[in-house]
């Protein structure tokens, strides 16, 4: 298939200017408004109910809703770009990221297919020139780890490649993806399963809706707190296992510089980014220490590790429940853009200064990720 590659590098740009990305430093960069879309009444995981994506236009149904509800936040597949189509006995469905399926479209048990194998198998491609790929090379890797690493990728099917005007590194369920010619950009997961449904020339054009309820994370929180089933401002940040009880301040990107807390003991949400509820992440950030008073609001959360739960908080005394997945450090230099995306779930990040510290700057960020349940 020789326009693999452009394809690729079409859907990959398409995606860009849809979620409206766009670069920024840990300390210094910008950050795009991303609209929450996805407040909404969720679909149930019922064997032969129904669903609309409003965003993509297609409904998802029986067996293939069902595993989407239970799965995708794992598998992170995102939203239906088909119909279900059948073809002698087998039911397929394509999502953005993946591909569903089945022999029954009511009963059946679902696969999710080797996307990425599948596409990389369809076009020979070359190896990149090690001198421009350095750099690209580790953006890359931040991507795949932020992104949910082996358990949503699978396992790493061949060495970077050249693929039109990117470096592609392939998985057996995806791909991440990143420009090349020198201009230093962010790695993006590649949509292999849109590539594959017009690869195979599957019709991609939507439905209409016919009363459906909207396709949308289901969740649940753990009982703690009265679940909060729209999207809000968040007022508050309850992290019981670190000793966190915080006040949440909006702030926001002033001269191109990402701002933080005013109070020590306040957690900044960057109210422009995302809110609970918004199918992205948000993004919250609050000092490790203060000149004045020792240990700051953040002071713990170095200690945070996966399977640790977190409650943001509505004025109302509802909240949002999310469990911690993944607690690293992070160069201070190094670019925010995997922490300013959207991970296909509803999911919370959290930044703190670590390492060492001289010159009035510590060297690193901890970086404090967590999905919604």
């Amino acid at each position: 298939m020789p326009t693999h590659p452009h394809l690729l590098n079409s859907l990959v740009q398409r995606r860009t200017d849809r979620r409206s990305m766009i670069r920024a430093g840990l300390i210094a960069g910008a950050m795009a408004a991303v609209p929450g879309t996805f407040v909404a009444r969720p679909a149930h995981a019922q064997s032969g109910d129904a669903a609309w994506s409003e965003r993509t236009e297609h409904t998802v149904s029986g067996v293939f809703l069902q595993w989407w509800v239970e799965n995708n936040r794992w598998a992170k597949i995102d939203q239906p770009v088909t119909e279900a189509v059948e073809d002698d006995g087998t039911w397929t469905q394509y999502f953005e990221f993946g591909v569903l399926e089945t022999d029954d479209p009511d009963e059946g048990d679902v696969t999710l297919l080797d996307t990425g194998s599948i596409l990389f198998e369809l076009d020979p491609v070359a190896p990149p020139d090690e001198g421009i790929i350095s750099r690209p090379l580790d953006l890359i890797a931040d991507t795949w780890r932020y992104n949910g690493a082996t358990t949503r990728f699978g396992e790493p099917i061949s060495d970077p490649v050249i693929a039109d005007d990117q470096v592609v590194q392939w998985y057996e369920r995806g791909a991440v993806a990143i420009a090349t010619g020198g201009v230093e950009s962010m790695a993006r997961v590649v949509p292999v399963g849109e590539a594959l449904a017009r690869v195979r020339d599957i019709d991609t054009d939507g439905v209409d809706q016919d009363g459906l309820d909207v396709l949308a994370p289901v969740f649940e929180g753990d009982g703690q707190f009265v679940f909060a089933d729209q999207g809000f401002n968040p007022t508050g940040l309850y992290l019981p296992e670190l000793g966190v009880d915080a006040f949440v301040e909006p702030i926001g990107i002033v001269g191109g510089v990402m701002q933080t807390p005013v109070e020590p003991m306040n957690v900044g949400w960057y109210q422009d980014h995302a809110r609970p509820g918004d199918q992205n992440t948000i993004v919250m950030s609050g000092h490790v220490d203060w000149y004045t008073i020792g240990p700051a609001v953040f002071y713990t959360l170095p200690s945070a590790q996966p399977g640790m739960v977190f409650y943001v908080m509505a004025g109302d005394g509802a909240a949002a429940t999310y469990e911690c997945m993944d607690s690293y450090p992070l160069s201070a230099g190094a670019s925010a853009d995997n922490l300013l995306r959207g991970t296909a779930v509803d999911s919370l990040t959290l930044i703190t200064c670590t390492g060492n510290f001289a010159d009035g700057h510590y060297d690193q960020r901890q970086i404090v990720y967590a999905e919604r349940i």
